[in-house]
């Protein structure tokens, strides 16, 4: 099942910065399991 959610942000800067850093940790994180699930 996918579940999908379309909404629009308004962030200020401070919070533009902290958003584009959560979504290169997701991005890393899952990466690294794709990469694991890929070995196994």
């Amino acid at each position: 099942m996918i579940i999908t959610a379309k909404i629009r942000l308004f962030p200020n800067e401070e919070q533009k910065q902290e958003l584009i850093q959560t979504l290169a940790a997701v991005k890393f994180g899952l990466n690294f399991a794709t990469k694991i699930a890929y070995e196994n």
